[in-house]
């Protein structure tokens, strides 16, 4: 994760608003992919990184939390790369509901512009 910083320092911006998921899914919306245009256009001017962080809320198996978040990361990171950034740019991570006090509770994935 060398050149990305952690979202639980705070100090990151989400880059575009959050892409909420319903009951277990993973799969992306065209609402969802709408949303994510813009870090596309944005990528081809300025390049920068993206962390992707998906989030569950509470009350679920925390192993299944974990993987549902990751699964959700991992389907926006996939869609970013198909229209045209660079994997490198790109770092996922599934929080699940176990993260910071002032992340979110509830089923989404934010993706922040580093």
């Amino acid at each position: 994760r060398d050149g990305f910083q952690s979202p639980l320092q705070g100090a990151l911006k989400p880059a575009c608003p959050a892409l909420e998921f319903g009951g277990d899914g993973y799969t992306l919306t065209g609402g969802h992919k709408k949303l994510l245009s813009t870090l596309v256009t944005e990528w081809e001017k300025e390049k920068p990184k993206y962390l992707i962080s998906g989030y569950t809320p509470p009350g679920l198996p925390e192993d299944f939390a974990r993987s549902l978040s990751e699964r959700r990361a991992q389907a926006v990171r996939q869609h970013l790369i198909e229209n045209g950034i660079d994997a490198a740019s790109l770092q996922t991570v599934g929080f699940g509901f176990d993260s910071s006090p002032t992340s979110p509770t509830s089923s989404v994935v934010v993706v922040y512009r580093q």
